[in-house]
């Protein structure tokens, strides 16, 4: 729990990692370079569990430092000794007459979560990509377990779904202490299912 806590101290540079590395991977090198990304025509509407705390992320930039079309929301659940859990909303901009990248993105997520982690001295394993649906919407999905390298003591657990329409690519994160994931799961499940995606 100590370890989860120490993570989620400040939640949101988890999730500006996850910006950089859906942006490489979904999008054109050439885009991501300077051509700039089309508007996000509309946000979605997201059911947040009663109770958690909802705030926006920073603004989201490309690889060369510009500003780029899309939001980031987080919803947190705090009870003692801190924060239980998470919930992240992205939406990015997809580019006109883009190929869907849905396996690629989620796996460059997935990889640059266990690098990033074991930078840190965790270790980090992966459920295989699995298909599922999010805002009726098809979408994949992967879950990953995370403990420390020197003792095996499990410290966060996380799901990630990817999805996308056909002006947005969105990426729905839940993160939890061991001992909180399945008493708050719940809440990702339902938001996952309702959320109203444009």
């Amino acid at each position: 729990m100590k370890i989860f806590l120490l993570l989620m101290r400040n939640p949101l540079t988890l999730l500006r990692t996850t910006a950089r590395v859906i942006l490489r991977a979904m999008v054109p090198t050439a885009l991501l370079c300077g051509m700039g990304i089309a508007s996000v025509q509309a946000a979605p509407t997201i059911p947040w569990p009663a109770g958690w705390e909802v705030g926006n992320g920073p603004p989201l930039t490309n690889s060369s430092g510009e500003a780029v079309q899309g939001s980031q929301v987080i919803a947190t659940k705090r009870g003692p000794p801190g924060i239980l859990a998470a919930i992240s909303v992205w939406t990015l901009a997809r580019p006109a007459n883009s190929p869907e990248r849905l396996q690629e993105g989620l796996r460059a997520l997935i990889n640059a979560t266990v690098e990033n982690n074991k930078k840190q001295g965790l270790g980090t394993r992966c459920t295989p990509v699995a298909q599922t649906r999010a805002g009726g919407l098809p979408a994949l999905s992967a879950g990953c377990d995370t403990s420390r390298s020197k003792d095996g003591v499990q410290t966060m657990r996380q799901i990630i779904t990817m999805t996308s329409s056909k002006s947005a690519i969105y990426v729905l994160t839940y993160y939890a202490a061991p001992r909180s994931f399945d008493t708050y799961k719940g809440n990702f499940d339902a938001l996952s299912q309702h959320i109203q995606l444009p």
